[in-house]
């Protein structure tokens, strides 16, 4: 084999190596990796090494494929004029378009087989990459350590030279993406139904970060609350009539709520509202969960109202709605216990329009479909209908029947469905 040849594709393998190594240490799964660590595998150990000096081993790496790069073009530039070329009878007197075609030529080759490729291949399982090749790459690592210390010095005291800088040595850190990937990898697995649960719950963690109060709240249309100029006997009906402990309180309009009583304060024989009204909290509904959970927590309170974009009251929101997000339904006064979710037959339902639609499609496995516009039934078939469906209407979804069994004008109270397939 000719030796330009053999040098272009060790070259061009090696330069594949390195910035298919590259995408692997930046995607690994750095818990994954800590928790093999723990079974002393020779891989595991020099991978957590390389996790331990990211620096180094990165500009190693970086280092090693230019080298490669380097070599490759010294090689593949005569290679081509007097073998390649020649073949196939080009004849290219013209300096500048001999050199734009063997760019092209080589860059082409480069950019397939060195980058995309290899870089598409080792993110698809990075951290089992990086354990096979870490004893190669990591003789690399030590032949190259000499040149990477020196560039890392000379570059750490340029920084501090010109900028006034110090580089700062990083630590190893797990980010909620490592957690996210690796709870997801190992709950299909899983059979026990306690652990299921428990990793069930554990994504549900994970996810509550990103959860809206939009997609956790009580809506509007089933906020309990009286006006501030009620008399003390009416409010104490509603308490009654409601069964809540807390009754929200506005002026003039529900979207002016400017507190709430404690059914505990009525003891308290109070003339008026006035004297017993507690302040709330108000945030926006694009606020996310996590946050509106500290600002209650910090605040000691149970309860706040969730403000659409103009300033009106969206709905409201408490603690234990945002805990349910984690732990699943708990059952408290603002739920509503005649919640209907029963199943008749095989192809057969009977729902609330409030049940939730990630609920149904876990529980009976239907599949309905799902969009950021809403996340109950009723949502589903106004999204879908454009309007309020009367009593006795079948909408039809897919392969789903609709038939709506009460509603009242304002909203869908129970749906019949039925799948046709």
């Amino acid at each position: 084999m000719d030796n330009q040849f053999l040098l272009i594709i060790i070259s061009l393998l090696l330069s594949a190596l390195f910035s298919g190594a590259e995408i692997a240490f930046i995607t690994a799964n750095r818990l994954k990796i800590a928790i093999a660590n723990k079974d002393n595998r020779l891989g595991s150990k020099l991978v957590q090494h390389f996790i331990n000096k990211p620096q180094h081993f990165i500009a190693s790496l970086l280092l090693g494929n230019t080298l490669m790069l380097v070599i490759y073009s010294s090689a593949m530039e005569p290679f081509l004029s007097n073998k390649v070329f020649p073949s196939f009878h080009w004849q290219i007197n013209n300096p500048f378009q001999l050199l734009a075609l063997q760019t092209l030529i080589s860059t082409s080759i480069v950019l397939l087989f060195a980058e995309f490729l290899p870089k598409a291949l080792f993110r698809l399982r990075p951290n089992s990459v990086l354990e096979f090749l870490s004893p190669l790459l990591y003789l690399i690592y030590l032949l190259l350590y000499p040149i990477v210390f020196l560039t890392y010095k000379l570059s750490e005291g340029m920084l501090y030279l010109f900028f006034g800088q110090k580089i700062k040595p990083q630590t190893q850190e797990f980010s909620w993406i490592d957690l996210d990937h690796f709870i997801k990898e190992y709950t299909k697995p899983v059979e026990d139904n306690e652990v299921k649960q428990e990793v069930k719950m554990l994504q549900a963690a994970l996810d509550f970060r990103e959860i809206r109060l939009r997609e956790c709240m009580i809506p509007r249309t089933e906020i309990v609350a009286v006006e501030y100029d009620t008399q003390i006997a009416g409010l104490i009906n509603q308490f009654v009539e409601s069964g809540h402990s807390k009754i929200l309180i506005y002026k003039r309009t529900i979207d002016n709520i400017i507190g709430y009583v404690h059914s505990f304060d009525i003891f308290k024989k109070p003339s008026s509202i006035k004297e017993i009204l507690r302040p709330v909290e108000n945030f926006p509904e694009t606020m996310k969960a996590e946050i509106a959970l500290k600002k209650l927590m910090t605040a000691k309170k149970s309860i706040a109202v969730v403000l659409d974009e103009f300033g009106g009251t969206s709905g409201i929101v408490t603690i234990e709605d945002l805990i349910e997000e984690i732990f699943g339904e708990i059952d408290d006064e603002f739920d509503k216990n005649s919640l209907t979710d029963n199943q008749i037959n095989e192809k057969e339902f009977i729902f609330s329009g409030r049940v939730e639609i990630d609920y149904l499609n876990e529980k009976y496995n239907l599949d309905l479909p799902q969009d950021g516009d809403y996340e109950t039934l009723a949502g589903l078939i106004i999204h879908k209908h454009e309007s309020i469906p009367l009593v006795g209407d079948q909408i039809n979804i897919g392969p789903f029947c609709f038939q709506i069994l009460q509603a009242n004008g304002k909203r869908i109270e129970k749906v019949k469905l039925v799948v046709k397939k």
